[in-house]
């Protein structure tokens, strides 16, 4: 009888152990993604569409970090390759607000951020000074991205 009431305890010992890491599983970028933009969301590497823009060349790529810093580096016009656009973020709600430095010179500049289909992309649409990460199209004010990872 001992037998048999130790091995249905570690049967259910084990059922208990299984069901608790399943519960565990690491959530993805798409379930921090699934109610709109957060900070979660956000953090990561972000490709710049550049089929949306004119009279830009390459794409370029944002890494936004847990940190509230970002680091934007591309080849498109009017921006120097050697020279990456860095500064801090914050966001509160789909609002996002952003003091970038070119050279030595801080821009700072506000947006609506737009997160639709779980995350795979991101538009951010500038409510105050154009031109947030390019200089190619300075009346842009709409630019979209592809979720490229962590």
């Amino acid at each position: 009888m001992n037998k048999s009431l130790f091995s249905l305890a570690l049967v259910s010992f084990a059922f208990l152990a299984i069901s608790a890491c399943s519960e565990d599983k690491e959530k993805g970028h798409s379930d921090f993604c699934k109610n709109g933009p957060s900070k979660d969301c956000l953090v990561g590497n972000w490709r710049l569409n550049s089929d949306l823009m004119s009279n830009c060349g390459e794409s370029g790529n944002l890494k936004f970090k847990a940190d509230g810093e970002f680091e934007f580096q591309g080849t498109i016009a009017g921006l120097n390759p050697n020279e990456d656009r860095v500064g801090k973020w914050t966001l509160e709600g789909d609002i996002i607000s952003i003091v970038v430095t070119v050279g030595n010179f801080p821009e700072s500049t506000t947006g609506t951020v737009i997160i639709p289909d779980g995350g795979q992309t991101m538009t951010v649409e500038s409510t105050s000074a154009p031109s947030t990460f390019v200089l190619c199209n300075p009346e842009k004010k709409k630019y979209s991205f592809t979720w490229i990872g962590e």
